[in-house]
Formats: structure tokens, C-alpha cells, sequence
């Protein structure tokens, strides 16, 4: 099929939450990177300029400039423009991703001195993970395996299979990691370095942009811990419509002495307390500064 959207149109297709199993055939086991969702129009050559969109459509090529300039060294190699879709990711001090964390104080910023700082004290890195086009030939109605086939055609030189080819721009622009069939290691890998879970997809899934379809699937890892609330203190940071409490306390079960020790902090982005549970814990828990009173013993 002939490609005819333009580019800045298109909008991802999105995994519903499930449970799905760790083998089975025709499945394709993915990392669920935690960063930032990317459309990447990528033009061949010197012609046109790399642009970025979020996973709602805007723009986002201003704020990593260090991607923009691998993608221009990337595709001075292409003969066609391709589309990506792909994540935008932290890194951390090993060169691996790590959690969306380390990309939230960039998301507003827009001034190119700030960004350009940013860029180099927060390296990040573009994963790739399907290529809905390829020159004028729109890949969308074909299965996710032709896709990564295509996919991998299009970045053969990177990786460390071909080390003798690895050019600089393989550091910023990579490809996601792959298991067909059996996402068992990959699970193991996930659970152990913290990762926030998989995504499992339908090998023979066409792309359906804009939807959220079962034919991809997340399988999140969830970290638990049972916690005593002690109390709270005024936000540090103004919140509309919601309160940053001290959720603090000490792990009930594992602290044979009764003591406690600062858990976390209840905000946005972490562990969040809603407005309905708030109001409750507001009333039985006491607002304290000094997290070094003890707890009551009734609740120990």
C-alpha cells in the first residue's frame, strides 16, 4: 500500500492491560521502556529536516536535540524517509534505561540553552521498535514480524553482532530487545533490574493507529510493600486541587523492634494518595513535623 498520511497525523497504537502468558506461539515479548512515546518522521538524505511528536501529537523535537542530531547522522545512510515508532528514554550511569523519573524536569522545558544543558547532564537515547513506513510503501497492513524485519534492515549495522560497524549515533539510536515465543529470560531480567514490565504482542498483528487493541498486551511488574501511614506535613510544592502528604511510617512486618524510618513521600508521579482517601487519613492521622516521635503502640 502507497504511503499517503502525513506524518504529524498519525497517532500510535496503544496495548490494553492484561495477563498474558510468557510463552506461547506467535507472541513477540518486548521491554515496556518508561520514558516517553515517539513518532519519529526520519527524511532520507539532506533533504527536510527529522521532526518528533509525543504519543498525543506534540511536538518534541526541540527538547532532545542530541536524538535529532544521531537521526541526521542516521539518515544521511537512508535512500527512502521512514516513520518510527518508538520511545524516548533516560539513561543511566551504565548506558542502560532507566525510569521517566530522570526525563520530568525536561518536559516543559523549551528555551535551547536550558535544553542543551539538560541534553548533556541527562543523557538519553531513542529505542525503536516498529517502522510504519518505508519510503512511499506504508508498512501499517503488514504483520509486526515484516515490520521488524524492515526494521532491522534499515538499522543492520548497529548492535553488538557487527561491532566492526557500530557508528556514533548507535549509542542514541537503538533498536528494542526482542523474544519470540518464550519472554520467560526476558521476564526474569525485568523482575530482577526493576524494569516496569513487557509488552507482548501478536506477531502477526497489523498496526492500528490510534487504537488500543489486545493484539498488544502489557504485562506489568508490580513492587508491593505494606506500609503504616504516621502523618503528614504541608506540601512543599503547591498542588492544585490536591495535597503532597508525608506518607511516612515503617514497614509493619519487618522491623522487629517497632521502629520506623521515612517509607516516602506521597506526590504526583509516585506514591499518590487521592482525594478520597485523603480526606479519612487526614482526620486519624496526626500532621507532625517530628518524624522522630514514635508511633502510637495500639497501631504497632
Amino acid at each position: 500500500m502507497k504511503w499517503r498520511d502525513d506524518p504529524a497525523s498519525v497517532r500510535p497504537m496503544l496495548a490494553t492491560l492484561a495477563e498474558p502468558p510468557l510463552a506461547g506461539p506467535g507472541l513477540v515479548y518486548e521491554p515496556k521502556y518508561d520514558g516517553i512515546r515517539a513518532l519519529v518522521d526520519v527524511p532520507a538524505g539532506t533533504k527536510g529536516a527529522v521532526r518528533i511528536w509525543s504519543r498525543l501529537g506534540n511536538a518534541k523535537t526541540s527538547q532532545f536535540p542530541s536524538i535529532v542530531r544521531a537521526l541526521d547522522a542516521w539518515r544521511a545512510t537512508l535512500r527512502a524517509p521512514v516513520l518510527l515508532d518508538a520511545e524516548i528514554v533516560a539513561l543511566d550511569e551504565r548506558g542502560r534505561p532507566a525510569g521517566f523519573q530522570r526525563l520530568q524536569g525536561r518536559i516543559h522545558v523549551i528555551g535551547a540553552r536550558d535544553v542543551e544543558r539538560l541534553d548533556k547532564s541527562q543523557p538519553v537515547a531513542l529505542i525503536a521498535f516498529d517502522l510504519l513506513r518505508d519510503g512511499d510503501e506504508d508498512l501499517r497492513g503488514l504483520p509486526l514480524t515484516e515490520r521488524r524485519a524492515r526494521l532491522e534492515a534499515r538499522l543492520a549495522a548497529a548492535g553488538p553482532a557487527r561491532p566492526s560497524r557500530v557508528l556514533p549515533w548507535h549509542s542514541v539510536v537503538r533498536i528494542s530487545e526482542q523474544a519470540s515465543g518464550d519472554g520467560r529470560a526476558l521476564h526474569a531480567r525485568a523482575t530482577e533490574e526493576g524494569w516496569e514490565g513487557l509488552i507482548v504482542k501478536d506477531g502477526h498483528s497489523l498496526y492500528h493507529t490510534g487504537r488500543r487493541t489486545p493484539a498488544w498486551r502489557k504485562l506489568k511488574l508490580l513492587r508491593q510493600q505494606e506500609f503504616v501511614v504516621g502523618g503528614w506535613t504541608e506540601p512543599r510544592y503547591s498542588q492544585t486541587g490536591e495535597r503532597s502528604v508525608w506518607a511516612s511510617g515503617l514497614k509493619a512486618h519487618s522491623q522487629p523492634r517497632r521502629t520506623r524510618r521515612v517509607a516516602e513521600r506521597a506526590r504526583r508521579g509516585n506514591v499518590s494518595l487521592q482525594r478520597t482517601t485523603w480526606a479519612p487519613t487526614r482526620r486519624t492521622c496526626p500532621r507532625t513535623d517530628d518524624r522522630r516521635k514514635p508511633l502510637p503502640a495500639r497501631i504497632l
